[in-house]
Formats: structure tokens, sequence, C-alpha cells
């Protein structure tokens, strides 16, 4: 969602390398807004190909290093279960949502998720939360069905939920 993916046969694929880790240039100005407006940023990550194999737990925290560096995120909460696992924190389940409201003490209602997948959209509503869908367009991955507010970038979307705090 705040990363640029890698596209392969019509797919969208995580980066498997620090070196191919790119953000995408509207989201520093949207936490920037969003931190502005009061809110905090916790980023929500499933990140299975740890489990697979395909990368290290040590390379996706270094990501997570340039995340934390170069936009305004106050935490980052990470999955490392297996694609397919049912695991409580695995998203679409929303043990890593439930786990930072407790945390960070804030309100899942108050709350919104911004992501690019429906497994983002299910796991805000399994939470209570506000979902804003971010629609990148990816051409293969399944289009959620429930949400409150679809927006074509991360900067608009965050546009969006301060607008909802003033009303």
């Amino acid at each position: 969602m705040l990363s640029v993916p890698i596209e392969r046969d019509g797919r969208t694929f995580a980066p498997l390398k620090l070196a191919d880790f790119k953000v995408y240039p509207e989201a520093v100005e949207a936490l920037q807004v969003s931190r502005q407006a009061g809110f905090l940023n916790i980023v929500v990550t499933n990140q299975p190909d740890v489990a697979s194999g395909k990368i290290t737990q040590s390379e996706v925290e270094m990501m997570h290093d340039v995340l934390r560096a170069t936009l305004a995120i106050d935490d980052v909460e990470v999955s490392f279960d297996a694609s397919g696992s049912d695991a409580r924190r695995r998203k679409p389940n929303p043990g890593m949502l439930l786990d930072s409201a407790e945390k960070w003490q804030v309100s899942l209602e108050a709350s919104f998720v911004i992501g690019d997948r429906w497994v983002d959209m299910e796991a805000a509503q399994r939470a209570g939360c506000r979902a804003v869908f971010v629609d990148r367009k990816y051409a293969n991955d399944p289009r959620p069905n429930d949400f409150d507010y679809v927006a074509s970038d991360i900067l608009t979307a965050v546009l969006w939920c301060v607008a909802q705090e003033s009303v």
C-alpha cells in the first residue's frame, strides 16, 4: 500500500530485495497530512514470503526501517504467517488491528484502515474500523466488495479520512 509492488505475469507482489523497495511518492505527503490531523499512522502488513523462504525477516525489517525513516509512521505490525494461514494476526483476520488498538489505546470504531487489497478491507470490517480502498487497478487481484470509500491514491484516501473527522 505504501510501497510500489513488483509486477510479474500480470500479478503484483511485494519486493523481495531492499534494492527493489520503493515508496509511492504521494505516501510521504499523505502520512504527514495524517499526522498533522492528529492521527496515528500504523502499518499493518502480511509478509508471507518470509514463511515461504523467499525473503528473510531481517530483509523485511530493513524495508520497514526505510518506511520509518521516510514516512511519518508510529508503528509497524507484521504477520509473517504463510499465505493461506488462518492465523489470528494474518489479514483478513483482525488480530494486528486489535493488538494495535490495545497497545495504542485507540478506538477501532473511530479508526480508518487504508489499503489496496481485499484482505485490508475485510480486516477493517472485522475489526469495526472504517475501510478506505485505494484502487490501484491490480488486474489479477480480487476487488473488495465492502468499503466506506474508494480513492485512487493514498493522499486522496487520507484527505477523505481527515474530512470525516470534521463532519
